[in-house]
């Protein structure tokens, strides 16, 4: 009966047990509104959501940045797990001013484009 008690106590006890765990920092919506193309700057967008994870030139010698964010959260118990992924695309001109722009937010909302 000691045997079955324990079992059931630590069975209950895991079944609260999460764990999460993120990386790069979140883009809300309060931020994402207030990319404007034709306005926002490289500048702007590295106060918004950092440095970004990744950057690059064009064939034609313009500026790709990406940022990446991430998030999971397990369940012990149940062995469930949900992750959010969310990536931004930036292309700037020349004097560094956002030129277009692409978010994606968990692969079952799909691409939002930018104008």
């Amino acid at each position: 009966m000691r045997k079955i008690a324990l079992i059931l106590l630590l069975l209950v006890g895991l079944a609260g047990c999460t764990y999460q765990a993120s990386s790069g920092r979140e883009m809300t919506q309060d931020a994402l509104s207030r990319i404007v193309v034709n306005k926002t700057t490289k500048a702007e967008m590295i106060a918004m959501f950092g440095p970004p994870a990744h950057q690059g030139f064009d064939a034609n010698g313009k500026l790709m940045a990406g940022w990446h964010y991430t998030t999971s959260k397990t369940q012990a118990f149940t062995y469930s797990m949900q992750t959010r992924t969310q990536m931004l695309s930036a292309l700037f001109n020349e004097q560094e001013v956002l030129e277009k722009y692409v978010l994606s937010d968990n692969p079952d909302a799909g691409p939002r484009w930018g104008p």
